[in-house]
């Protein structure tokens, strides 16, 4: 069998270009100017520690996945999104989303520790 390798080269570069594209996307990083993918610890927090500790499941829309921190991939935002403030107000009506999580926070930190 013969290998074509002009073929080769032309797949691999058509594939570095697509994981370029992808990786430039900054909305899928914390760092923009950064060749290197990283993760924004704060967007984590911000997921687990407020969206999860409030028991907020994921929000799936695609059509919210750069607005909206429950999103369960990976996007780098900071604040929750209009979608995630109605979900938690739809849960815990009319209250500051910021006081509900800490609320929650402290009371799983204290839980069962007498004073």
């Amino acid at each position: 069998m013969k290998f074509d390798n002009d073929l080769l080269k032309q797949k691999i570069k058509s594939l570095v270009e697509k994981r370029d594209e992808i990786n430039t996307d900054s909305r899928m990083r914390a760092f923009p100017n950064s060749s290197v993918k990283t993760y924004d610890p704060m967007h984590t927090l911000k997921h687990e520690c407020g969206g999860h500790n409030l028991v907020c499941n994921h929000l799936t829309d695609v059509n919210l996945r750069y607005s909206t921190v429950m999103f369960p991939y990976y996007n780098g935002l900071r604040r929750f999104g209009a979608a995630d403030k109605n979900y938690l107000h739809s849960l815990y009506g009319k209250v500051s989303v910021n006081h509900k999580i800490k609320e929650n926070l402290l009371a799983r930190i204290f839980d069962g520790i007498s004073v």
